[in-house]
């Protein structure tokens, strides 16, 4: 995603990314359906609440499409 900013006679471009990982602060408890399309509301660390799918839990990072605002992946972290 691009963004075009106009700062008087100088031009800048500011690049936005398509996805961003965040944190599942709180959602409701987990739960294994038959349906893979079955969704519950899940708070994000930023505040944000959108539908994940029912598996995800409190603590867990998911990936966050940008312009739709819509969770795309679960983010597996690196043990280190």
């Amino acid at each position: 995603m691009r963004l075009a900013v106009d700062f008087g006679e100088v031009p800048a471009v500011v690049r936005v990314p398509e996805t961003f990982d965040l944190r599942v602060a709180a959602t409701g408890e987990t739960q294994h359906a038959k349906e893979t399309n079955a969704c519950k509301e899940a708070q994000l660390e930023n505040g944000m609440i959108i539908p994940v799918p029912l598996c995800m839990r409190a603590g867990e990072v998911g990936r966050i499409g940008m312009e739709a605002g819509r969770y795309v992946q679960r983010v597996k972290e690196k043990k280190g």
